[in-house]
């Protein structure tokens, strides 16, 4: 047996050296790969009609006037129909894509978007490209091929019949080649001098395209490419930016990228007569890609009002994309992250490319950086008061004297098992504390608390019981929402207002310890450790005290903190006095912490809402907290408020 066993594997090995060495063929000719279309039929209709032809079996998970969501072979890769609208009630919300890509990463499937003016325009490639997804293809091996360098007309001429953007303006151009067919392509900014982090300034390149010949799976690939550049040139860092239309940046962390940015989607203008979408802003508008007509430019160049009207007064009508991932390759060893190193660079490199100053395009940009959340808010609210009826029409179930005077903690009960718990002033206000249901401590209603759970459920660790510190106790309705949703976690709430723990608990006890005392004192006095420390604490004005945004608490609360911890700061915003101290809150934050982060919750405006400060002893990871967010599954859009997070930094520049 075992001298049969040394005969086949020296059989094997014998094998597997003759098929090195044997010759590589040329790959096949792409003219018999894809016959062309003899005419142009409905959008959805010939995308079905040629995967027919093609062999592709699909269902249709869902069919519309405005989407068709079409599931190919046995992959579960979703094939995302979009027509062109005809007008402004055809528009989708703008963070619809964004929304389905996100979920996709976060359960580890696959879905593509197709606009229609892609398949028209640039139809050859995409059916190449939908053919490499789900059926058998041409395959290389980058190691039987060879990489160097190719001039710019070379590389041009290849992305404009490969990439599906074709080509951008690039100073670098390197090529793969089998035998001597060129089958791969990637280019590159010019070499720019970056301040990163704490150390020098570092050699920082931009991936600007890569793709394969669009009938071929190149294995290996963009990772030969970046060696052979990476060689030729003294590099510290890579940068480059993924379409999410055809799939997020898992692929590309794979091979060492990191995500340090997952842009909003980007709004562009169509005509559905043209039949050719316009860009707002980006690096080659005017260039390789259209712009908006120029005297359109110039109205929004002049006013912010009215944007989208003007825009659809053209006959143009706005379709968004899933928006950019933005990923970094560390190439000389540094012990910052990439996360870090992009966030502290000098200059900025965050944001669109513009021009995004124009009043009118900023606007538009705006509009689509604040899309929805999955779930409707407005219905969610309007439910809310359907059921839970008016104010006077509530019992009263405990009340209670607060402890400063001039007001009676109440506890009402309301109509399907919703209760709201708050001050009833002497002078007439009515101050809400909470509003939960007794019935399902998984009802999350209030917008700032629902934010502030999906950041704690998205940064923090799962892999054992949390201890949460909550200082300022409300209704205890976040409190009861975490301990519901994070079964085992421990939670410890402190209140100046003892009347206020009375009463949250008349119909069930606290989740957790409730202390009656000054939270800035309790801090400071405490030798426990906490994963995360809730501040949700404002005066008489809605303000939160100075005290809180000091040194000593901060120094205090971070020495408290685990450290994977996080501390969760709650602020209004709205008004000079409010959003002063919101900046002098960050400022603190991001000298205290190694990362500092903001979030306003999705029903902000400029006057008025909630600004979510985030505080951590190391970078939280924008792709592992935006896919643990959207695969929590809560009741609630976790993914899209995560989404929201912003990287802070102090004012003079300097991140600690």
């Amino acid at each position: 047996m075992r001298a049969r066993g040394a005969l086949l594997a020296l059989v094997g090995h014998l094998l597997a050296e003759a098929l090195l060495r044997a010759p590589v063929q040329a790959p096949q000719p792409l003219a018999s790969r894809e016959p062309p279309l003899v005419d142009e039929p409905p959008f959805v209709d010939g995308v079905e009609a040629w995967l027919r032809t093609r062999g592709i079996d699909y269902n249709a998970a869902a069919r519309g006037r405005r989407e068709t969501t079409l599931v190919l072979g046995d992959n579960n890769l979703r094939l995302r129909l979009l027509p062109t609208p005809r007008s402004p009630e055809d528009c989708l919300d703008p963070g619809s894509s964004a929304r389905l890509t996100d979920a996709a990463e976060a359960e580890g499937s696959s879905i593509i978007h197709l606009h229609e003016d892609t398949w028209r325009q640039r139809g050859d490639i995409v059916r190449d490209r939908l053919l490499n997804r789900v059926q058998a293809t041409q395959r290389v091996y980058a190691r039987k091929t060879t990489a160097r360098s190719i001039a710019a007309e070379e590389a041009i001429a290849f992305l404009d019949a490969h990439h599906l953007w074709g080509p951008t303006n690039a100073k670098y151009a390197y090529g793969l080649f089998l035998q001597d067919d060129l089958i791969a392509v990637a280019t590159f900014t010019k070499r720019k001098l970056v301040k990163r982090g704490r150390g020098s300034k570092r050699r920082t390149h931009e991936l600007l395209r890569f793709c394969a010949r669009r009938d071929m799976r190149v294995v290996g690939g963009i990772t030969k490419l970046l060696s052979a550049f990476k060689k030729d040139r003294d590099v510290d860092d890579i940068v480059t930016n993924i379409d999410r239309d055809w799939g997020g940046g898992a692929g590309w962390r794979a091979i060492g990228f990191e995500t340090v940015e997952i842009m909003p989607p980007l709004p562009m203008a169509i005509d559905a007569n043209e039949g050719r979408r316009r860009f707002l802003c980006g690096r080659s508008v005017g260039i390789h890609r259209p712009g908006l007509p120029d005297d359109l430019v110039a109205e929004l160049a002049a006013s912010a009002d009215g944007a989208t009207e003007r825009v659809a007064a053209r006959g143009l009508n706005l379709i968004h994309d899933s928006g950019v991932e933005r990923l970094l390759l560390k190439v000389s060893e540094s012990q910052e992250s990439c996360e870090d190193l992009w966030t502290t660079q000098r200059p900025r490199k965050n944001g669109y490319y513009g021009p995004t100053a124009l009043p009118g395009i900023a606007a538009l940009l705006d509009d689509a950086r604040r899309f929805p959340p999955g779930d409707d808010e407005s219905h969610d609210v309007a439910a809310w008061f359907r059921a839970a009826g008016s104010h006077s029409d509530a019992r009263v179930l405990a009340s209670q004297a607060s402890d400063f005077g001039n007001s009676t903690v109440e506890l009402r009960e309301r109509n399907g098992g919703w209760r709201t718990l708050g001050l009833n002033c002497d002078d007439g206000r009515n101050i809400y504390h909470g509003i939960y249901n007794a019935d399902d401590p998984t009802l999350l209603l209030a917008e700032h608390l629902r934010t502030a759970a999906a950041l704690f459920v998205a940064a923090l660790p799962i892999d054992r019981p949390l201890r949460f510190l909550h200082l300022g106790h409300g209704a205890g309705v976040l409190q009861r929402y975490l301990q519901a949703v994070l079964p085992g976690s421990d939670h410890v709430s402190v209140d100046l207002d003892g009347a206020v723990l009375d009463v949250s608990a008349f119909e069930a006890p606290h989740a957790g310890r409730a202390v009656r005392g000054d939270a800035l004192d309790y801090v400071l006095r405490s030798e426990e450790t906490y994963d995360a420390i809730f501040v949700d604490i404002f005066d008489e004005q809605n303000v939160c005290p100075a005290a809180f945004s000091g040194a000593i608490f901060l120094d205090a609360a971070a020495s408290r903190l685990a450290d994977d911890g996080v501390l969760i700061h709650n602020l209004h915003i709205g008004g000079k006095k409010r959003d002063a101290a919101v900046a002098r809150a960050e400022d603190a934050l991001a000298r205290h912490f190694h990362a500092a982060y903001r979030a306003d919750s999705v029903d902000s405006s400029p006057t008025g809402g909630n600004a979510l400060l985030v505080g951590a002893k190391r970078a939280l990871g924008r792709a592992r907290i935006h896919e643990n967010a959207t695969r929590a599954g809560l009741k609630f859009d976790a993914g899209t408020r995560v989404r929201r997070l912003v990287r802070l930094c102090c004012n003079d520049d300097v991140c600690t």
